[in-house]
């Protein structure tokens, strides 16, 4: 018997070393991961951004916009209205048996 507890007690410490032994490969893989990471975001820094101070838009472009932006409007209304349509015609060619 106490052969047993000891084989259990030896097994138990065999599987807690493999689960060990994968969670230091885990890491080591993963610190290794971490370091490159940060060696490429190191070149990244707020030195690299520059802003652009905003440039005032023209007149004539405003209308131009607004009638883009009326046509988009006007799109998707369309589209909006074509996928209602379609779904209704969908929903009205099921057949639904009822007893």
């Amino acid at each position: 018997m106490e052969w047993l507890y000891l084989g259990i007690v030896l097994g138990a410490g065999y599987v807690l070393a493999l689960a060990g032994y994968k969670l230091w490969l885990s890491t080591r893989s993963l610190l290794g991961q971490i370091k490159q990471t940060e060696a490429a975001l190191g070149s990244f820094g707020p030195e690299d951004f520059e802003l652009e101070p905003a440039k005032p838009s023209a007149p004539e472009d405003l209308a131009r916009l607004l009638r883009a932006r009326k046509a988009m409007q006007k799109r998707k209304a369309q589209e909006r209205e074509e996928r209602q349509r379609r779904l209704v015609a969908r929903i009205s060619s099921i057949n639904i048996d009822r007893r």
